[in-house]
């Protein structure tokens, strides 16, 4: 089945999906599933005027749609000011992701951060006090990554 998205770029389902049943295709082809439960929707994210579909919590559905104008809107829209001790996570969890192909529960992300970063940015108290709300799950969802499945 054939969907046309936004940006006007034609969406291939797996055989048997419907267009907002868990599991989009995104813009490289792949298949991208949702945790059970979560839909799409379109939001008010916009990048240069182009709309971006995006989870019922807020997480980009086309991981491909991500840049840091993109990042940025996210960010306004949820109340957070990105600034230079912010993006060094976002890039870290978008490195971490794009070499392990996962994403790793809290405990293991912070002790990644200490590993990389140093134990100064790599404790609780530092990435809680960047994202008050939930280190891992800000951090990826501005950084346009899925909804980790150890989020709430």
């Amino acid at each position: 089945m054939d969907v046309t998205n936004l940006s006007g770029t034609d969406l291939h389902l797996p055989e048997g999906r419907q267009a907002g049943q868990p599991g989009v295709t995104n813009l490289s082809g792949t298949d991208l599933h949702l945790p059970e439960g979560q839909q799409t929707r379109q939001s008010g994210v916009t990048d240069q005027g182009l709309g971006l579909e995006t989870t019922d919590q807020g997480f980009l559905v086309n991981l491909a749609d991500w840049n840091e104008a993109v990042a940025r809107r996210l960010a306004g829209l949820n109340k957070i000011e990105l600034n230079a001790e912010r993006w060094e996570i976002i890039f870290f969890i978008r490195y971490y992701y794009q070499q392990y192909k996962h994403l790793p529960n809290a405990r293991v992300f912070t002790k990644a951060i200490a590993r990389e970063l140093g134990e100064t940015k790599g404790n609780s108290r530092y990435l809680h006090k960047l994202f008050p709300d939930g280190p891992l799950k800000y951090a990826c969802k501005l950084a346009g990554l899925p909804k980790p499945p150890t989020c709430l």
